[in-house]
């Protein structure tokens, strides 16, 4: 729980404005209710649960099967009220080591997290030696989406999906110069200029220096995730409106400026992931 609450506390948040209420309520209550969850992954034949800590958990699957590890909700380092990225990032490790596993789809619907949820599961990503696909059942945005360009494709399951919001942004405690007790604080968003467009719908003009956290700690953040989207997405128009600047884009329009691969159903992509499996293999194999 500690360790959960002060990572939480304490990194910035690339999330959609959809998490806010969820953020704001943990960070009035300063408390959250943290489960340990056990692990879910199947492959396309069936579902396995499995308990963690019992070796690979795709040594029971059939060879040449495709691993669906899912990215779900608010994402956290650490198993929360979701499965945090640790795990998740333990699982994609353990579909590239198993020889049962040709090759992973992550199936995301999230609305992006904590900063420090990145770096486990997109160095695990990184270093996969399988192809990886993410597949969006409904949204994938912020830190969603930060993941999902290190993938080798992504696709969405239908045209409403929400995909982008490109942008960071952090919750600071401010004092209640109104309370008559000067110690209440209350919690306020700060975005910084690179995210222009980022949750706009929600935010309101309030008073407050923000210089040190903006040039400090936001646009630093804001310009790494557009390095890395840029880089992992060179095929992205960075020219259209609102792309790099935190804008959330329905699917069929998230297509049209390069941010996804395609749309189609999760039996489509499965085929299509398994054909590009058997292209390569075919390669490799001439090669020999």
């Amino acid at each position: 729980m500690r360790i959960f609450l002060h990572s939480f506390f304490n990194s910035a948040f690339m999330v959609h404005h959809s998490a806010i209420p969820t953020l704001r309520k943990v960070a009035e209550d300063g408390f959250v209710v943290v489960e340990s969850p056990s692990s879910f992954v199947c492959d396309t034949k069936g579902v396995a649960h499995t308990n963690e800590g019992v070796g690979n958990i795709f040594d029971n699957f059939d060879k040449e099967s495709i691993a669906v590890i899912p990215l779900r909700g608010i994402m956290t380092k650490y198993n929360s009220w979701n499965i945090g990225t640790d795990t998740v990032a333990s699982w994609i490790r353990q579909a590239n080591e198993s020889d049962n596993i040709s090759g992973i789809i992550i199936q995301g619907d999230t609305p992006g997290g904590a900063v420090s949820s990145l770096f486990g599961i997109s160095d695990a990503i990184s270093e996969s030696s399988k192809p990886i696909y993410m597949f969006v059942d409904y949204m994938l945005c912020s830190c969603g989406y930060y993941i999902g360009s290190f993938c080798d494709k992504i696709f969405a399951i239908n045209d409403y999906c929400e995909i982008g919001s490109i942008g960071v942004m952090a919750t600071v405690f401010r004092k209640n110069k109104n309370a008559m007790d000067n110690y209440l604080y209350y919690p306020e968003d700060v975005y910084p200029p690179e995210s222009p467009d980022k949750n706009i719908e929600i935010r309101n003009s309030e008073n407050g220096d923000d210089t040190l956290l903006i040039e400090d700690v936001l646009t630093p953040l804001a310009n790494n995730f557009r390095e890395v989207v840029q880089k992992n997405r060179p095929q992205l128009d960075i020219t259209a409106d609102g792309v790099i600047t935190g804008k959330t884009f329905f699917a069929k329009d998230a297509l049209k400026v390069g941010l996804i691969d395609g749309i189609a159903s999760f039996d489509t992509v499965v085929k299509e992931l398994k054909e590009n499996i058997a292209t390569k293999q075919t390669i490799i194999n001439t090669f020999k």
